[in-house]
């Protein structure tokens, strides 16, 4: 049978390409605004340090003599607004600074103390006052003092812009994040949509395409039953009117070959039969010993201990299933025997039936139980599609796979009836 045209798989991955793509354009834009926000940052810090530094230069200017406490207190109050929370005076390794404010950095007295630290949100710069007449701009830095006497200055202020600007671009990065991943997740999203559309798509058309072919069958088969009932009856009457020879061997492959043709009528009409099934209280363990009488003389290992009392099945459809996946089991190898047993798993009733025999032929398992699908030279390939069409009607399953050590496995899984 011809197979059901499979979507292209690019389509599924569309959604999820643009998604990343406009994730990254997103993600790229906001690491971009972060990075040029840091460095932005860092500049806005470093003006606001220069007009701090600025102003208390010129508050604290060596002609209007050594400042002490209050003169720094009220430098602090008049510039607090612009971010200055604690100023000090250094005047020398063996005198006490004169502060004002409470420093949340230490304050270091070492000559080699750097000239700005960072940290607890605030920066720490130590300046030195321009000298008494000097040239604009000629402070040292980096000393708590020097040999003409100069003090060094060390003021604290939190950079309120600069961390204003990195707050937002961190606010704005893990936007974008948020924003790239979502995109990412839509694009999944919609991948998977459009891959279960597909699926749901191909498996409509499959379930059109298998209707159609049951109508066909039962079609066929309905015109086929009668002429060879007929042949079949008028050559068992006429093998017994032949002498034993060649001529009888001849009637009896006519018989046997009509018989097989029988056979195929009754597998097409199974298979085209459809409608719901008639499920009603059974013993599970009952249905499959009565599906393994009819195999007599053949031998199957059954096991039964694990089989609940009852189950809501169709008994006749479902013995129906069991005797094809056992006729195909011993089929594939009758010795050792095969083996069946009934299981509840996940709150399903599951038929499981083992074959030792060569195992699963190559390609996509399910596709053993696709209409005419056989490896054999006299099969009909109507067996296998009649167990899945019947586990279906059930609303379950009918899957193989191969088998450790050898063979396949075929399970049925029947869950229970719906309320």
């Amino acid at each position: 049978m011809n197979e059901s045209p499979t979507p292209a798989r690019g389509r599924h991955f569309a959604p999820l390409l643009g998604a990343g793509l406009l994730a990254a354009v997103v993600l790229v834009t906001a690491v971009t605004d972060y990075v040029g926000a840091e460095r932005l940052s860092v500049m806005l810090a470093l003006g606001q340090e220069s007009l701090l530094a600025t102003a208390l230069h010129r508050a604290l200017a060596p002609e209007r003599g050594a400042p002490d406490a209050g003169d720094l207190a009220i430098v602090l109050d008049e510039l607090s607004d612009q971010g200055l929370r604690y100023v000090a005076v250094l005047r020398g390794a063996d005198e006490p600074p004169v502060a004002a404010g409470a420093p949340l950095l230490p304050v270091a007295t070492n000559a080699d103390a750097p000239e700005r630290i960072t940290g607890h949100g605030v920066v720490q710069v130590r300046r030195r006052p321009p000298a008494r007449g000097g040239p604009r701009g000629s402070e040292g830095r980096g000393h708590t003092g020097d040999e003409r006497g100069r003090p060094t200055m060390v003021f604290e202020f939190t950079p309120t812009l600069a961390d204003q600007l990195r707050a937002s671009a961190a606010r704005s990065l893990a936007l974008g994040l948020a924003v790239a991943t979502i995109l990412v997740l839509g694009g999944l999203a919609l991948s998977r949509q459009a891959r279960q559309a597909d699926v749901f798509a191909a498996r409509l058309a499959r379930e059109r395409h298998l209707a159609a072919l049951g109508e066909m069958s039962a079609v066929l088969a309905h015109e086929l039953r009668n002429p060879l009932a007929s042949l079949k009856g008028n050559a068992q009457l006429l093998l017994e009117t032949l002498p034993p020879g060649r001529a009888q061997d001849r009637g009896r492959w006519v018989v046997t070959e009509a018989e097989r043709m029988e056979a195929l009528t009754n597998d097409l009409l199974d298979f085209a039969r459809s409608g719901a099934v008639h499920r009603a209280p059974a013993d599970p363990a009952a249905v499959l010993h009565d599906a393994v009488r009819e195999l007599l003389p053949a031998e199957v290992r059954v096991s039964v201990d694990a089989a609940p009392p009852t189950w809501s099945l169709d008994p006749l459809r479902v013995h129906q299933a069991l005797t094809n996946l056992l006729r195909n089991a011993v089929q594939a190898c009758p010795a050792p025997p095969p083996e069946a047993r009934i299981v509840v798993e996940a709150g399903a009733l599951v038929f499981e039936v083992r074959d030792f025999g060569a195992g699963l032929p190559e390609g996509p398992p399910d596709r053993i139980f696709e209409p005419f699908h056989t490896n054999r030279v006299r099969g009909t390939g109507l067996g296998l599609a009649v167990v899945r069409r019947v586990a279906q009607l059930h609303g379950g399953t009918a899957t193989a796979s191969s088998a450790p050590g050898g063979g396949a496995i075929f399970r049925v899984t029947l869950p229970p009836e719906s309320t």
